[in-house]
């Protein structure tokens, strides 16, 4: 039987940096305020509500409670979206995959370390899945792109638009690889008292600077293509249907 190469990391790269210029080609870039509106639902139901849901319940019925009630309103939602159709937002995914996974941990163990190395860990998981995105051609950074910035459909689809999104999964790998590794050093060299403050610091300041990395050099590498972007205040259609 013929065998097929796995593309190992290099390879992404290296087929990445020898794709064709294509020139005359326009795409409009939403603004911040409708990337706003368009992430605002998909972060409120991914994120807002879960963890005002951990915290409350932690204080009122405890820690087992707290991770039932998270991991029980990511999964409600999930379904949700998947009887009416609707399209499911990658950070809904990466959720329900994060609290399932904390859940497991807290009702096998009480221990004080691995319930705050539980987040580490989801964060490690997380890195995997850009990696193996990225190296199997199917970017997992296109998927967050569509929750957090309403861009044209034409341009998601675009190969030079999917060549630079398998760059930025390997990027946000790298991130969060950095995040998992400091946090744990700063969890076992540190008082647990400066550990909360230094890991939201770190872990809000990595996020931002990974941000800016990744419009600059999506901008920068499509413009180098000779694909030409534009701001633009008119929303971007997008498809809230799947099937």
């Amino acid at each position: 039987m013929p065998t097929h190469p796995v593309p190992s990391v290099s390879n992404v790269l290296q087929s990445d940096m020898e794709s064709p210029t294509i020139a005359d080609t326009v795409f409009r870039l939403p603004s911040p305020l409708a990337s706003a509106r368009h992430a605002l639902p998909a972060l409120m139901e991914s994120t807002v509500v879960p963890m005002g849901l951990f915290y409350l319940c932690l204080i009122t019925v405890g820690i087992r409670g707290a991770l039932l009630a998270a991991l029980g309103w990511s999964y409600t939602a999930l379904l949700r979206r998947l009887i009416t159709r609707q399209v499911v937002p990658g950070v809904l995914l990466l959720g329900c995959v994060v609290l399932t996974l904390r859940t497991a941990i807290a009702f096998v163990t009480g221990s004080t370390f691995v319930y705050f190395m539980q987040p580490e860990a989801a964060t490690a998981a997380i890195w995997v899945a850009f990696l193996v995105s990225a190296i199997t051609r199917r970017p997992l950074i296109d998927r967050l792109a569509r929750d957090f910035c309403p861009l044209e459909p034409e341009m998601l689809t675009h190969p030079v638009t999917r060549q630079i999104f398998r760059q930025l999964s390997l990027l946000w790998a790298a991130v969060l690889l950095v995040n998992a590794g400091v946090v744990t050093w700063l969890f076992l060299s540190t008082s647990l008292a400066r550990f909360v403050v230094e890991r939201t610091a770190l872990s809000w300041s990595l996020t931002l600077a990974a941000i800016a990395v990744s419009t600059w050099h999506f901008t920068r590498s499509m413009r180098r293509r000779g694909i030409r972007l534009r701001w633009d205040l008119k929303p971007v259609p997008v498809e809230g249907r799947r099937g």
